[in-house]
């Protein structure tokens, strides 16, 4: 999966408001950005990394990817240690697999398994979250990826505080196989510390008991 993003599109958003008593300007403090995805034939993790209202809670299958999908892909989404229908998108009859699949919670931070039957680039858009946000995960296999549209060393840049015990699993969409798992004990640190890409979703494995949260703090300076 290659990925390009462009974060700024709108870092600070003004409108000029003239009348014949006054001018003035409104400032938005909103990050406006979008991410173009490069998917290859077949199985793509890919992660949401924009938030479509500012809430972070209202973001579906349906509302990520809107009609950017080619005819005859298919989203399959994980929650609750299984996964559910997925949601197929054909050009003439739009989003289907019932409202529960395309109605799937993919909030910021979140993942799914999206199949395209021959390569596309999708753009996704939206607002670039901001603040300190937290993604939550379970004991066990979870779906998820960085709530800002950034790559890099998945603790050393983006701020996930591993337990003992943890593994990751990247998804390699140009060979569709998994590469080797990364783990992460306290004695030896990773195996190889992870380095998902702009976009990029992951299985991560997680070894604490009640599970946990992966914490972002975003600023727009």
């Amino acid at each position: 999966m290659r990925t390009k993003t462009i974060l700024l599109s709108a870092a600070a958003l003004v409108a000029g408001i003239l009348s014949s008593q006054a001018q003035s300007n409104v400032y938005s403090v909103n990050i406006v950005g979008y991410v173009n995805v490069n998917l290859q034939t077949g199985y793509t993790m890919m992660a949401n990394q924009m938030d479509v209202d500012n809430t972070g809670t209202n973001n579906t299958v349906l509302t990520v990817y809107g009609t950017n999908l080619p005819s005859g892909s298919a989203v399959y989404a994980f929650s609750g240690g299984a996964f559910g229908p997925n949601a197929t998108y054909t050009t003439k009859g739009g989003w289907a697999g019932g409202v529960a699949a395309a109605n799937a919670a993919l909030n910021p931070g979140g993942g799914v398994f999206v199949k395209v039957p021959s390569p596309k680039t999708v753009t996704l858009v939206g607002n670039v979250m901001l603040g300190t946000r937290s993604t939550p995960y379970a004991n066990g296999y979870n779906i998820v990826g960085s709530q800002i549209p950034q790559g890099g060393l998945l603790q050393t840049d983006l701020g996930y505080v591993p337990t003992s015990g943890d593994a990751v699993y990247q998804f390699d969409s140009t060979n569709q196989v998994y590469f080797p798992s990364r783990t992460y004990t306290t004695k030896g640190g990773w195996s190889v510390q992870p380095a998902p890409a702009v976009a990029e979703a992951f299985w991560l494995k997680s070894a604490a008991v009640s599970g946990g949260t992966w914490t972002r703090s975003f600023t727009n300076q």
